[in-house]
């Protein structure tokens, strides 16, 4: 998988540096409890797949993150049959 686009990985990096609840303790990773991303499919047939949504959930169910993103292209498979 591709990595987050730049503005969203420094967006989430910046959350949860300043976002307490979100941390563990000093030199431990985050606690965050899920990540999910919900993508489209775009170009022909929609085959390839972008990220439009991004959501992430501290482990006391506190949002963290909910983000849109536009995707670059033109969206031609919504995946509406698997959400």
């Amino acid at each position: 998988w591709p990595p987050l686009s730049p503005p969203i990985h420094d967006y989430f990096v910046e959350l949860c540096q300043s976002n307490p609840a979100s941390m563990g303790r000093k030199g431990q990773r985050p606690r965050v409890c899920a990540v999910d991303c919900e993508m489209v499919g775009v170009g022909r047939g929609g085959k390839k797949s972008v990220l439009v949504r991004v959501s992430v959930v501290g482990r006391k169910g506190e949002v963290l993150l909910d983000c849109l993103v536009r995707p670059d292209q033109e969206v031609t498979d919504w995946r509406t049959s698997i959400t």
